[in-house]
């Protein structure tokens, strides 16, 4: 199930996306979620809707439907600066999984940068990549996302696909990391990692460290298979389940639905599709420590009500109440039940007497 855009996916868009290129920015909304949608104009072809949702999907070809309610403010602020800016080009920032696109009307004048890690986020900046606003503005590390600030890039992982056979050996076995899965992942991604090694027909839990020079030589020539795309939804139950760029032999047996372009993929299967976020169990602990605050709140609320009523009838009838507590008192002092069973019998508010508990029931209205 799709969690976010892989960097083998990004590699591929970015082809497709080249199209792009000299086209005008004419429109910008937002959605729901943070989504953006860009309508741009491109010459001698026309309109296209471009629709950027970080970190899950990007992708051309995308309806525009109804737009509903107000722009967010980091939509408003880039209609104001880039509105009617052509794309001057656009690219994967190295193999990680950001997308830049250069802007400007006749000279470079801003960078709007996508990231599709983490929770992702759209930054837009001035052409010396000085940010000017982002969706989600904050600092982590050396690095910040926040306004005024400088943009810079985090550590770029390593292109696998620019490795020759020896390099991508010696990098497999000087890895730090106690599974094989765990060391492809740090550029593939862990879902493309994990097919990797069944293309490779090597156990995904073994150390790197131990790999032979034959088991290199496979992952080599599996990672060589990742350069034919194949993209595809994947549907489980009649539904979209997944929509990926190659065939994974985890999916062997599912229904697909192939396309020319990773782009047409996306666009069916994010129109049936709504992610699902990952649990926070900090969260999670804390809504549910709120639900129990609310629940006992609300019993106290009631049991408040109610004795704040039962109070009232009280003083209302409060002479005929003292009336009935004055026999139950003496009953066992000095006139006994039964001249107090007399007494309370006749009484106009008592229901019922329990004379070994010494009490009575009172009914109030």
């Amino acid at each position: 199930m799709k969690q976010a855009l892989s960097a083998l996916e990004l590699r591929a868009l970015s082809k497709e996306l080249e199209s792009l290129v000299g086209a005008k920015i004419n429109q910008i909304y937002s959605l729901e979620g943070g989504d953006l949608l860009f309508q741009l104009h491109l010459p001698r072809i026309g309109k296209e809707i471009v629709r950027i949702k970080p970190p899950f999907a990007l992708y051309k070809g995308a309806n525009k439907g109804t737009i509903e309610g107000a722009n967010s403010a980091f939509c408003t602020l880039l209609r104001q600066k880039v509105s009617n800016q052509r794309i001057w080009s656009q690219k994967q920032h190295g193999f990680d999984r950001i997308w830049m696109l250069t802007l400007g009307h006749s000279e470079i004048e801003n960078h709007l940068i996508i990231e599709f890690f983490g929770k992702g986020n759209v930054i837009l900046t001035d052409d010396k990549m000085k940010i000017i606003g982002a969706l989600d503005e904050r600092s982590f590390g050396v690095r910040s996302t926040k306004s005024q600030a400088v943009y810079q890039f985090p550590t770029t992982p390593i292109d696998p696909f620019l490795l020759d056979e020896k390099k991508l050996s010696e990098l497999l076995l000087s890895s730090d990391k106690n599974q094989l899965v765990k060391a492809l992942a740090l550029s593939l991604g862990g879902q493309y990692g994990e097919e990797l090694c069944l293309r490779a027909g090597l156990e995904k839990s073994i150390s790197p460290s131990k790999l032979t020079p034959q088991s290199c030589r496979k992952i080599y020539q599996a990672l060589r298979s990742f350069e034919e795309f194949k993209p595809q939804v994947v549907f489980m139950d009649f539904a979209p389940h997944d929509v990926v760029v190659e065939d994974f032999a985890i999916y062997e047996g599912f229904d697909k639905k192939y396309f020319d372009t990773f782009s047409l993929a996306q666009a069916l299967f994010w129109s049936a599709f709504v992610p699902q976020k990952k649990p926070n169990p900090r969260r999670q602990r804390l809504e549910t420590m709120m639900a129990e605050q609310k629940r006992h709140y609300d019993l106290l609320l009631v049991e408040s009500k109610e004795s704040q009523q039962k109070g009232e009838l009280i003083y209302l009838h409060y002479p005929l109440v003292k009336e009935a507590l004055t026999a139950l008192k003496e009953a066992g002092k000095t006139i006994g039940w039964k001249e107090a069973k007399k007494r309370l019998n006749k009484h106009p508010l008592v229901k019922d007497i329990d004379e070994k508990k010494g009490q009575a029931e009172l009914e109030l209205q």
